[in-house]
């Protein structure tokens, strides 16, 4: 079965999340923000992370810890050590890749679909970059491009505009709540990837499946094609 045999007629594009669908950065992060805040002699738990941390921008999970009416020159600082220890940490561990993700990219690259990136990540297409994958993706936009974080759509919509496509030809593929109140905003379909076992609906999603390992454009042109499926498991 060729891809093209099974490609919704108005797919243009497939626009992927970073974190937690490209790469496992929630470790990277987390410990990152626990090195922060205990720099400042404040404890961080894996609990508040997943409160207020996690999908969410630098900007407020520093806010969201460290409170809003934070100083800015104290502001400005934060986000640079925080950046620093990321940084840091990828330059000596590397980045841990989640299985599946670039076989996808590299698979809708070769069927001449349009690869977008939108992530509130400021350091997204540092990553590609570092992975070797940048020049897979036809657009990328994180918030080092002083976008707002999601779950403001802009991310989402300016990848579109630079593709020149509207919301009914793309498809998002994300992982956290905030990621699809984005594109939801934009008004894309989400697939969305939970990247574990666990049977946890993703709420908002138009698909959903445990993993991208193993799924090839035309699983996933079947799967965009069986709406109004919720949820498809092909791991």
């Amino acid at each position: 079965m060729s891809a093209a045999s099974t490609q919704p007629q108005n797919l243009r594009a497939v626009i992927f999340d970073f974190d937690g669908v490209i790469a496992d950065t929630v470790p990277l992060h987390y410990q990152s923000y626990k090195r922060l805040f205990g720099e400042q002699g404040r404890e961080y738990t894996w609990t508040e992370y997943q409160k207020s941390g996690l999908g969410a921008s630098r900007a407020n999970a520093i806010r969201a810890i460290m409170g809003e009416d934070l100083e800015p020159d104290k502001f400005q600082a934060l986000m640079h050590r925080k950046s620093e220890i990321v940084l840091d940490t990828v330059k000596r561990e590397g980045l841990n890749v989640l299985p599946g993700a670039l076989e996808l990219v590299r698979a809708l690259h070769n069927c001449d679909l349009k690869v977008g990136l939108a992530s509130s990540s400021g350091h997204a297409e540092l990553f590609l970059e570092i992975i070797g994958v940048r020049f897979l993706f036809h657009s990328v936009r994180d918030v080092s491009k002083n976008l707002p974080s999601k779950p403001a759509p802009d991310l989402y919509l300016e990848v579109l505009k630079e593709l020149n496509l509207k919301a009914n030809e793309a498809i998002a593929i994300e992982d956290s709540p905030t990621g699809i109140q984005s594109a939801q905003r934009a008004g894309i379909k989400i697939l969305g990837v939970t990247n574990s076992e666990d049977e946890v609906q993703l709420n908002g999603v138009d698909w959903q499946l445990s993993s991208l390992q193993g799924v090839s454009p035309d699983q996933l042109f079947e799967i965009v094609n069986a709406e109004p499926a919720k949820s498809n498991d092909l791991s």
